[in-house]
């Protein structure tokens, strides 16, 4: 019997590298499980396999990073790491749990935080960027994404921000009123505060770059070694790689600046480096915003003409938008928000593209079979609500736990407290629930049974009782 969604669980191949069972995906998120060296543990599984549980074709792992060095400036926002067989270890228990559910595992690699980056907690060492430029959040570009979940925590200073008011401002306007507000934030949430403005970060030396290159590919080899399915390049977000990319974050003077050629020479080289080492037939793609929402940042078309440099290397385009000091589009606020990139992506390339920020399913079919993008990536929508896809599948919508767009989830994040959702009090205590327990999975079940029945038959031909 036909429904209405029967083409979101269509399979679908990512350029002949890889086989997923629908067009559902779950969305690289850092819910800063890992302990503080990086290190998954059940948390971390338990998290991933509910919702591979939930019917999603793929988890795309949070941004993992393949270095040691205490330049990457993590700080408190501990991210996972691929930097050696010790991490690879723990990244195959993953893998395997996770295939269970005939999921499949995509590791997102980013090399660092760049200019959003801290200095290291116990060393002091700064974060390090392709030049000495540090981030702002302009809440010109930001304030509405973050809008609800900031009431809720500054209600009296949120009443002073009118949001129609306070995205026409001009620069003369604009920094007096975000002086004020952020430093009324400051007295609230230091944490917070200390994230609107960045550090001024170390300008990479050039055998750093080249360093960088060569430890992505032996990342991505890892996870190949390691049986994941896939790897995707962190190129988006003002992240280490998309701060090579912008022209207001890279002011660099060497091979590595300048021309548009010269700021996607760092993510070319490791695409291909990659490619090189892991071989053609394992999936390699991208994450990339379709524009930076900035007056003075990256727009589309630059976008486009990176990713035809990238095309000879990638299998897929994971679209998004903006970038932390202009996160509207990044954490959309309603839903299609990043559809008019991924349909340029689409038009303009003969690769897979994913789009995400949609989470009503009418929307996600639509995108679909009007040819905006070839898969839908769930990202807060499953966090809400693991089940989604499998509620979708059976002609549940109307139970589907929505999400509210309130940015609890990432607010508990910027403030180093344990990850919440508001509508999802399971969120972050997954692994106290036995159905995501590896060994509980329908796969490693069916291994105990028949591995108990030989047992309980070899008992009783020996004479037990």
């Amino acid at each position: 019997m036909m429904s209405d969604y029967d083409r979101l669980f269509e399979p679908i191949s990512l350029n002949g590298k890889l086989e997923l069972k629908n067009r559902l995906v779950m969305s690289p998120m850092n819910m800063i499980m890992s302990d503080p060296e990086g290190f998954g543990d059940e948390q971390t599984q338990a998290w991933y396999i509910s919702r591979a549980r939930g019917g999603v074709s793929a988890v795309i792992t949070e941004a993992t990073v393949p270095i040691n060095d205490d330049w990457h400036g993590t700080s408190h926002t501990v991210n996972a790491r691929m930097s050696d067989l010790r991490y690879g270890r723990i990244f195959n228990e993953l893998v395997r749990a996770v295939h269970d559910y005939d999921c499949k595992v995509i590791c997102q690699l980013m090399t660092g935080f760049g200019y959003q980056g801290k200095h290291h907690v116990a060393s002091g060492v700064p974060s390090a960027a392709p030049s000495a430029v540090a981030h702002k959040v302009d809440m010109r570009y930001s304030v509405r994404a973050f809008h609800k979940g900031l009431k809720s925590r500054f209600p009296e200073e949120m009443k002073l921000i009118d949001l129609d008011i306070v995205e026409g401002l001009s620069d003369e306007e604009y920094y007096p009123f975000e002086n004020m507000v952020y430093d009324l934030i400051g007295e609230r949430s230091p944490k917070i505060r200390s994230l609107i403005d960045g550090e001024i970060p170390r300008p990479l030396e050039h055998h750093e770059i080249v360093y960088l290159e060569d430890r992505f590919a032996e990342a991505a080899l890892l996870v190949k070694e390691m049986e994941g399915d896939g790897v995707e390049l962190h190129a988006s977000h003002g992240y280490l790689g998309a701060n090579f990319l912008s022209p207001r974050t890279n002011r660099r003077t060497d091979e590595y600046g300048g021309s548009l050629e010269n700021r996607a020479r760092h993510i070319v080289n490791m695409l291909s480096k990659a490619r090189a080492a892991c071989g053609e037939d394992f999936c390699i793609g991208i994450r990339i915003s379709g524009d930076e929402e900035l007056p003075d940042g990256m727009h589309h078309q630059e976008v486009l003409d990176v990713l035809g440099m990238c095309e000879p290397y990638i299998d897929y385009i994971n679209t998004s938008s903006g970038c932390y000091d202009a996160c509207n589009t990044m954490f959309p606020y309603e839903d299609n928000m990043m559809n008019r990139h991924a349909h340029s992506f689409r038009e303009r390339f003969k690769l897979p593209v994913l789009v995400p920020g949609i989470h009503d399913p009418a929307n996600a079919i639509k995108a679909i079979e009007e040819g905006v993008t070839d898969v839908v990536s769930l990202a807060r929508a499953v966090v809400a609500d693991p089940d989604w896809p499998n509620k979708v599948k059976a002609g549940r919508v109307e139970d589907i736990v929505r999400c509210t767009r309130c940015c609890n989830c990432l607010l508990s994040i910027f403030e180093a407290t344990k990850v919440s959702c508001t509508v999802n009090p399971l969120v972050g205590y997954e692994k106290y629930l036995p159905e995501n327990w590896p060994v509980n999975s329908p796969r490693h079940r069916r291994k105990i049974d028949r591995f108990l029945e030989r047992r309980a038959g070899l008992y009783d031909s020996e004479g037990g009782s």
